[in-house]
């Protein structure tokens, strides 16, 4: 079953676009939901829409085999949302595998789990951290990728192997590599910036000095400490420390001792300071 260039290409052009969603929704969860399991699994349910969008325009055969892109949302959830995003995401396609059909249906699903696991696996090995962020990374992963429905495929169809490795086997993997490549970069990217912009809001916010939350910090922070503590009936007060002579130690002594005073102080309220004090 050949696969035409213009389909092949227009299936490339619509990946993209997939593929920018996904970036979108990705550095969305990022920023507005708290690191743990809602985080992770909300990743899943993104990388399984986008399975469930390859696997619906994937090439069916009629043994009942279907050969999509879904190996790049599974090469790709676990790198990015660990364990839980690789388990909905396998499990979004099980199911949409399940609707389906076909005689193929159980090796279908039964690879969508192997290359969920497989690709966790070696994101966790080859990464530090489990987090891949280089081209090569993506590369290897994306060739991963491609290897638990190549072999399925040949061994299905190994009489008509010659004509499926150069129509439908070469174009596909040329796809799934460079979709895996394409977004985990966009991925990447995203959550470096996200990583980077938290980085510059949270030294605006603080001294650079001592490290004490500073002005701006009050000013953003107060009416919500203040509200806070309305709706608690409790009660909110304001510590006012003035180091005496310090002055006169500046004077003497110079400013990097002065500095160094400041620092001393600093660490000794941060030491003393309760769980809930702002």
């Amino acid at each position: 079953m050949p696969i035409p260039f213009e389909e092949f290409l227009f299936a490339l052009v619509n990946n993209l676009g997939v593929f920018a969603l996904l970036t979108m929704g990705y550095g969305s969860l990022l920023r507005y939901i708290p690191r743990g399991p809602i985080r992770f699994a909300g990743i899943g349910c993104l990388f399984g829409a986008g399975a469930r969008f390859a696997m619906v325009g994937g090439v069916h055969f009629p043994n009942g085999n279907i050969v999509d892109a879904r190996g790049v949302m599974l090469a790709l959830s676990g790198a990015f949302g660990g364990p839980i995003a690789a388990a909905v995401t396998a499990l979004i396609a099980t199911f949409v595998r399940l609707l389906l059909g076909g005689g193929s249906m159980l090796q279908g699903i039964a690879l969508i789990w192997i290359t969920a696991i497989t690709s966790l696996v070696f994101a966790r090995i080859v990464a530090p951290g489990g987090r891949p962020s280089k081209t090569h990374h993506f590369f290897h992963l994306g060739l991963l990728a491609c290897l638990p429905a190549s072999v399925l495929l040949c061994n299905a169809l190994a009489a008509d192997l010659p004509q499926i490795a150069l129509y439908v086997l070469l174009p596909l993997g040329v796809a799934k590599v460079f979709g895996v490549v394409v977004l985990g970069r966009f991925l990447s990217s995203a959550r470096e910036f996200l990583i980077a912009t938290q980085a510059l809001e949270r030294q605006a916010m603080l001294d650079p000095l001592t490290g004490l939350p500073n002005r701006r910090s009050l000013e953003r922070n107060s009416t919500a400490i203040i509200d806070k503590a309305r709706r608690r009936d409790e009660c909110v007060a304001a510590l006012v420390i003035d180091i005496d002579h310090f002055k006169r130690m500046n004077d003497r002594y110079g400013h990097d001792a002065g500095d160094e005073v400041l620092k001393q102080v600093a660490a000794t309220i941060v030491t003393h300071l309760r769980a809930g004090d702002a």
